[in-house]
């Protein structure tokens, strides 16, 4: 009657366990809305924090198939893969929904180009580099060769929502 009573009460505290448990889901757990994440996602660090936890680096090659697409926002949430221009657009849109006045920076040399965030705080410049924050560029040319030593040149960018692509707004040489 031991062995039954020991049986029974093993049954019964795992019965009880999956009820009060969660069932586990091999689905991945759904990432907050765009609008949620404006709303909570509060400076520059917790942008890039959120980048370098929630999206995986995947070319837009191997992803779409053709040499360059940008994401929405909401396309890399949904996707949770993208490039440097998926994640710049992302913490882009976020610092603007925020008041913040942010640009998009291209920047080209030896034959590759990098897409960063730029904005200003404190009289400097600042870059949200895909999962990191690069800080204190006392002029965009600084800024820029701290990101990428060897740049040759590089395009302010402004965004324009739905085309998938950006507008430049000014040039820069190195001299």
């Amino acid at each position: 009657m031991k062995k039954f009573t020991n049986y029974f009460f093993i049954f019964f505290v795992l019965s009880l366990g999956s009820f009060l448990l969660p069932i586990r889901s091999d689905a991945s757990p759904a990432l907050p809305s765009f609008q949620n994440l404006a709303s909570n996602l509060s400076s520059p660090d917790a942008i890039a924090k959120f980048i370098w936890r929630n999206f995986q680096v995947e070319s837009d090659q191997v992803q779409f198939g053709t040499e360059d697409r940008w994401q929405s926002p909401e396309e890399l949430l949904k996707s949770g893969r993208g490039d440097c221009e998926d994640f710049a657009l992302f913490a882009y849109e976020l610092l603007k929904a925020q008041g913040a006045q942010a640009y998009m920076l291209n920047i080209y040399g030896s034959g590759e180009g990098h897409t960063v965030t730029i904005f200003r705080e404190n009289q400097k410049y600042h870059a949200i580099d895909g999962t990191q924050v690069i800080r204190g560029g006392n002029s965009l040319e600084d800024l820029i060769s701290r990101i990428s030593p060897f740049w040759k040149s590089a395009a302010l960018v402004k965004a324009v929502k739905g085309s998938g692509h950006g507008m430049i707004l000014k040039k820069i040489i190195r001299s």
